[in-house]
């Protein structure tokens, strides 16, 4: 997941469920840009995960893999710090054919700037136009073409705002409703997921059968990964009736009950799985499995040191 972040930083060369923010002129571009009723996306808060004492390692192997397996555009050590150091990033896709897709980042760091932003040969990824609207910085993506599309980057203040596609005009009316003001994340899970839309349907296509219990009349599936020493997830299913939601959870608990027969090793975890069932939600807590937690951990201090920069000036995306 993280992974695919740094890929689409790195691949439009910029530094994005609803997205908890603080104040109602802040977020109210975001909930015209991004509709979580049909939008899948993507939301990290990379600062606070690399403070944590399990996700923070992962994150930074995560983040120094894709930038050594993204060939297009070389992705250097200032631009993984513009990362780390945002307080918020939520990607969201409504589209993939024509792609449809926005990038967020929130909190950004003053001394970032779109204008030092270059590709590996040192040419400038992005160069200033005159803004659309008013209170905004806006830039126009160098090289774009059939392979890319269109792409802009706006910012207000700390955050930038990226949009390709058909996703353009949008921001440029999600942004038109009220002065735009930047987007500020209030405290929330490190990680969360929102599956929805076209993603849906492509899940729901491939679990039919046995797990069509699991996906009639599913709308969206929320998946929250809190983080700390012993990190929890969440994954909630919302339904279209209160009945399709009583089969999940009758299914959830049947599933369980054969893996408790079969599996017995796995009889103390599920013990710690808590399901819920609130009119057309089904929901299933738990932490995360001591056992995954330290083969991360063991992972990160097992993997190799990160090769010597080449003998260049830094880069950022």
């Amino acid at each position: 997941m993280l992974a695919l972040v740094a890929m689409l930083v790195a691949a439009c060369g910029g530094a994005p469920a609803k997205a908890p923010v603080s104040g109602a002129k802040s977020s109210a571009w975001l909930h015209v840009l991004v509709d979580d009723t049909s939008d899948p996306e993507l939301l990290v808060r990379p600062r606070e995960a690399a403070q944590d004492p399990v996700f923070g390692p992962v994150l930074r192997r995560g983040e120094r893999e894709a930038a050594a397996s993204i060939g297009n555009v070389l992705v250097g050590q200032s631009s993984l710090k513009v990362f780390e150091e945002s307080d918020l990033v939520i990607v969201a896709a409504r589209h993939s054919r024509p792609l449809d897709a926005v990038l967020v980042f929130a909190g950004v760091p003053a001394s970032a700037s779109p204008d030092s932003l270059v590709d590996e040969s040192g040419a400038p990824l992005w160069t200033k136009v005159q803004a659309r609207v008013q209170g905004t910085s806006e830039y126009e993506r160098v090289g774009t073409g059939r392979e890319t599309g269109d792409i802009r980057l706006v910012t207000v203040g700390s955050t930038w705002i990226m949009a390709v596609g058909p996703a353009i005009d949008r921001m440029y009316a999600a942004l038109s409703v009220a002065p735009p003001e930047p987007l500020h994340a209030d405290a929330g899970p490190l990680f969360q997921a929102v599956i929805a839309g076209e993603l849906l349907g492509a899940v729901k296509s491939r679990a039919r059968g046995d797990l069509a219990p699991l996906v009639q009349g599913l709308l969206r599936a929320d998946l929250d990964v809190e983080g700390g020493k012993s990190p929890s997830v969440t994954l909630a299913l919302r339904y279209d009736a209160e009945e399709h939601a009583s089969r999940s959870a009758d299914f959830v608990k049947i599933l369980m009950a054969l893996i408790d027969a079969k599996k017995p090793q796995f009889r103390d975890y599920l013990k710690t799985v808590v399901l819920t069932r609130d009119a057309r939600t089904v929901s299933m807590h738990a932490p995360v499995p001591p056992r995954m937690v330290e083969e991360l951990l063991r992972a990160e201090s097992a993997a190799p040191a990160p090769a010597a920069p080449p003998a260049k000036p830094d880069t950022a995306l």
